[in-house]
């Protein structure tokens, strides 16, 4: 029961390091109420907003706060009204009481025989639109709007996973020295690269105990069959039986701690991909 439990404490230990070196962090991102001329009304805009919320979160790139949280808030603030908190100091005071990262927003105005959107993605640290996506399509809002909510959403994400990537080596893309703007301290990297140095050490140890394990249970199946053979060629059946019985067990057991051992060396090339990225 013992040796049960110990190969699977070391299994939970590996998998929340693996979850750790495969998992990304994802940006905090709140989605604003989007605003738009006289041609749409204000419970189309309701709509067409959670519409793009859903799509954006089809894609699961980014951490969507939840729309009742932001509303609540929204109502705290006295912003009651569709369009009320459309300037970016609004959307950033907003957001940084939402504890995002970044904020969506977005504009629907009819163009002719069109309907255009116009999102915006907001750094909150800096003010700065760090992306502007830009949809348009004809014809009646009932029949195109799904479609350019999925479209601007999937552009969105295209286009800011291209600009963070082709930042310099920072983490936050408020760090880049900006005209006018103040420039934060490069500290989070330092933290993230802290946090992959124990994610490290604790593969590595994960990896070299479960290869100890492995090696223990290596001889001890090893005894377990020589006794075993030992009692067979004495025709001493229970007894026999006992230690096949045993070097079986014992032997499920090495294999485990050895496929653990692999993968928790085998983690290593993967671990901090992402902060090298």
């Amino acid at each position: 029961m013992f040796r049960r439990s110990l190969f699977l404490l070391l299994c939970l230990a590996l998998n929340s390091v693996w979850a750790e070196v495969v998992t990304p962090k994802r940006i905090n991102v709140a989605v604003m109420p989007f605003t738009g001329d006289r041609s749409t009304d204000a419970d189309h805009l309701d709509f067409i907003t959670a519409t793009f919320t859903v799509e954006l979160i089809k894609l699961n790139y980014f951490n969507v706060l939840d729309r009742g949280k932001i509303n609540f808030i929204l109502e705290e603030q006295g912003f009651q009204q569709s369009g009320a908190c459309s300037s970016t100091d609004c959307k950033v005071q907003i957001g940084q009481l939402l504890g995002m990262d970044y904020v969506i927003s977005g504009k629907l105005v009819r163009l002719g025989q069109a309907r255009a959107l116009n999102v915006e993605f907001t750094d909150l640290q800096s003010g700065r639109i760090v992306k502007t996506i830009f949809e348009q399509k004809k014809g009646r809002l009932e029949d195109i709007f799904e479609e350019m909510c999925s479209l601007t959403a999937a552009k969105l994400v295209q286009e800011v996973q291209y600009e963070l990537e082709a930042l310099p080596s920072i983490e936050h893309p408020s760090q880049v020295k900006l005209s006018g703007c103040a420039t934060a301290k490069p500290e989070v990297p330092q933290v993230k690269e802290k946090s992959y140095f124990w994610a490290k050490l604790f593969a590595g140890v994960v990896g070299v105990g479960a290869l100890a394990g492995g090696i223990h249970y290596e001889r001890k199946t090893r005894q377990n069959i020589d006794e075993f053979n030992f009692y067979l060629a004495n025709k001493n059946r229970a007894m026999s039986d006992e230690f096949h019985k045993a070097a079986k067990e014992n032997s499920d057991i090495r294999t485990g701690f050895y496929v653990v051992s692999g993968i928790a060396f085998l983690s290593f090339p993967f671990i901090g991909l992402e902060a090298k990225e």
